[in-house]
């Protein structure tokens, strides 16, 4: 204001300067409350900015839950649907090994079954065969059998000039009959034999034309009825004399001399037998002949058994066929005996 002279206040003065004042007052009032309501609306936005906030951080935090919730349940079905996978692979590994483990034990328990049908069938096989062969082998051995027998009985009829007990051929030299001692194929007949064996001639002792019968070397061709049909060697003992030991020892009449060749024994063997057998033997002797008799009777065993098998391998051997009617199955079927028609 421009300084003026002073002079009395008037009262229209006065009223401007207590307007001035009032309009001043007011708009004073005004600008505080603009003031005021700025601060207000600053304050209501920071007030809406934090609230904004807080709902974001709110939402981002439900947000995460969310997620977390949703990774923690994708993981635990992953979780539960690998377990699954796990289990139900277990459960099918053991089913095919429950199976697995039932068709090995039916197919070994069928393979037993066949293994024991097939082992059966060759059993029955094997034991109808060995019947066969059994069969077979019995009618070849009755066959063997009676062929000897018909062989004896022919060479008993007509071996007049050989051994009764073998095949020995018979020299004569000078006076004296020898033999040479072949391989034994029948027996004698005891009823046209004596229990010596000496040249024929006189019956003195004082015959010095004579030498006398060297003594037999004890040997195993020859054989008597008695040592025949015991199965046992036939051993000669004596000077002069055809008896074997066990026709000796059981004082009987030795058949190892031939038919319509009997030789009756000198005065001197008689007496000189009498005194063996009134003399008994030693005792050491009669073991050695015990043993001697022992050997030879094993030998000849034996040799026997190789003989019935040489005989029934080359005579009665053949390959056997398993569809081969025997003979008898044929009679029993068709009634009709081979060469003689049927039996009825």
């Amino acid at each position: 204001m421009s300084s003026t002279p002073s002079r009395p206040n008037s009262p229209s003065d006065d009223e401007e300067k207590a307007e001035e004042i009032r309009l001043q007052q007011k708009r004073e009032e005004r600008i505080r409350r603009e003031a005021e309501r700025k601060a207000e609306e600053e304050e209501e936005a920071a007030a809406e900015a934090r609230l904004a906030e807080i709902r974001r951080r709110k939402e981002e935090k439900k947000k995460r839950e969310a997620e977390e919730k949703k990774r923690i349940e994708e993981e635990e079905r992953k979780k539960r649907e690998e377990e699954e996978k796990e289990n139900k692979r277990k459960e099918e590994e053991e089913e095919a090994r429950v199976r697995e483990e039932e068709r090995k034990k039916k197919e070994d328990e069928d393979r037993a079954m066949k293994e024991s049908q097939r082992k059966a069938a060759e059993d029955r096989v094997a034991e109808e065969t060995r019947a066969r062969e059994e069969e077979n082998r019995a009618k070849s051995v009755g066959a063997l059998v009676r062929d000897s027998i018909a062989r004896r009985e022919e060479e008993k009829e007509r071996g007049k000039k050989n051994c009764s007990s073998c095949d020995d051929s018979i020299l004569v030299v000078g006076k004296k009959r020898k033999r040479i001692a072949m391989i034994p194929t029948s027996a004698g007949d005891p009823d046209d034999s004596d229990d010596g064996f000496e040249p024929e001639g006189d019956d003195d002792d004082d015959d010095d034309d004579e030498e006398p019968s060297p003594t037999p070397s004890p040997r195993k061709s020859s054989k008597c009825d008695r040592c025949t049909s015991k199965g046992v060697p036939c051993t000669l003992i004596g000077e002069g004399s055809a008896s074997c030991h066990a026709c000796r020892k059981a004082k009987v009449k030795c058949s190892l001399v031939g038919n319509k060749r009997i030789v009756r024994r000198s005065k001197r063997v008689k007496r000189e037998d009498s005194k063996k057998e009134e003399t008994p033997m030693a005792s050491s002797s009669s073991l050695r002949i015990d043993a001697l008799e022992e050997s030879n009777r094993e030998l000849s065993r034996r040799l026997l058994l190789m003989e019935d098998m040489v005989r029934f391998i080359v005579q009665t051997i053949r390959p056997i066929d398993a569809n081969e009617e025997s003979e008898e199955d044929r009679v029993k079927r068709t009634g009709d005996v081979k060469g003689k028609g049927r039996k009825d």
